[in-house]
């Protein structure tokens, strides 16, 4: 089905509309899936397998890396095949490496399932995004996305929740059987999803001439800045999770089940903002929304370390400091996105690919942060933090006003 199609047919169906905009949603929420929901288990794991907390953050690491790689790959595929096909393709990769990281029995097999749990799901983040580009543009499209996001945080929502009641009532293992079966169950809502790509007047593209794309967006200055803005805050955001079990788990010895609700906590306050954001957006570009977001994660961040260097625990108030910060997401990453591919309308594909692979890649570097200068302390946890906010928030003031160029 063609754009056009797909746009009479959500005129007409509000039912249509929502199952659309909720299947997008889950595909977006495989960013996230595979690790709130296994996050509570990470000490456990760490026990099984003989590994120290630094080194279970590797398996946050590879994770990120094969969705910041397989973004660059699935983009590009998407302009040229469409985009249903590459997202089933992805959720088969998604599926069986799910169930490998089940049967694994060591570390080194865990981070190698992890990427290529990573590539498979990120073919569904990608051309999610792509998806709703070919349906929305400008602070429609920023609105729909922020609304995408509000209904994918259901996900890590109660991800942590059931992640800890299976750890506890079954083990670990079982998480990554109940992420095959979500995996099988969106192969299933995707099949029936219409297909929005529409055919370019160049009707057989070389599937590596799509790629020199690339080039071109690599010289567009203002992509860079907006998705770079999205990298940085991954940065932080990430920097956190990778160092959050470890931190409330073993040092300040919150057990599985009272970390989960502190995620789901921080989970709710993004999807407030969320749905704040597309609300606000129909009387502020998302341009300053972005930057507000952006500032307030950098002075959440401050905070947080002067917290950390002048009281050493204080749990509440770190708790708080990280609420808000999570919260900025729904002012930071929705618009940070929308703002990248608004430069470049006619190539989203490609265009989704390099904003996520920035992102995701920012997000792997501040995993691999924490997870190298790991001391026992919240303290390299909070540093990414506030590098993230800083970067986030000086590249957010450097925006311009829309101009599409591609």
């Amino acid at each position: 089905m063609k754009g056009g199609d797909i746009n009479q047919q959500l005129e007409q169906s509000q039912s249509g509309d929502f199952r659309i905009l909720a299947t997008l949603s889950l595909l977006m929420a495989f960013s996230s899936i595979s690790i709130d929901l296994y996050l509570p288990a990470l000490p456990t794991m760490a026990l099984d397998l003989g590994a120290d907390a630094g080194e279970m953050s590797f398996t946050v690491a590879s994770y990120l890396a094969g969705l910041t790689l397989g973004q660059l790959v699935w983009g590009p595929i998407g302009d040229v095949i469409g985009r249903k096909r590459p997202i089933i393709f992805g959720l088969i990769i998604f599926v069986g490496s799910s169930i490998g990281c089940a049967l694994s029995g060591s570390l080194s097999e865990i981070i190698a399932f992890r990427l290529f749990q990573g590539l498979g799901a990120s073919a569904g983040v990608v051309l999610s995004r792509a998806i709703l580009r070919d349906l929305y543009s400008g602070d429609e499209a920023a609105s729909k996305l922020s609304t995408l996001i509000a209904i994918m945080a259901l996900s890590p929502l109660i991800g942590p929740i059931v992640g800890a009641q299976l750890l506890e009532t079954f083990g670990w293992t079982e998480i990554f059987w109940m992420l095959a079966a979500i995996g099988i169950f969106t192969i299933g809502a995707v099949w029936r999803l219409p297909e929005t790509w529409r055919r370019p007047f160049d009707k057989h593209p070389h599937p590596i001439s799509v790629f020199d794309r690339y080039s071109a967006l690599g010289r567009n200055r203002e992509l860079w800045i907006y998705a770079s803005a999205g990298a940085f805050y991954y940065f932080g955001m990430f920097g956190f999770i990778g160092a959050a079990a470890d931190v409330f788990i073993n040092q300040e010895g919150l057990s599985p089940s009272e970390f989960a609700w502190l995620l789901a906590g921080g989970t709710l306050s993004i999807i407030i903002t969320n749905l704040i954001n597309a609300k606000i957006l129909k009387r502020f570009s998302y341009r300053l929304v972005l930057r507000m977001g952006a500032t307030v994660a950098l002075v959440a961040a401050l905070i947080g370390l002067a917290i950390i260097v002048l009281h050493g625990e204080a749990l509440i108030a770190m708790i708080v400091v990280i609420v808000v910060f999570m919260a900025m997401a729904g002012f930071v990453v929705g618009n940070s996105i929308a703002g990248s591919l608004d430069t470049c309308p006619n190539q989203a594909g490609a265009a989704s690919a390099m904003v996520g692979a920035l992102q995701y890649g920012g997000g792997m570097a501040g995993s691999l942060l924490v997870a190298l200068f790991a001391d026992g302390s919240a303290r390299p946890m909070t540093i990414a933090m506030l590098v993230g906010g800083i970067g986030a928030c000086a590249l957010s003031m450097r925006t311009s006003p829309r101009r599409p160029s591609l």
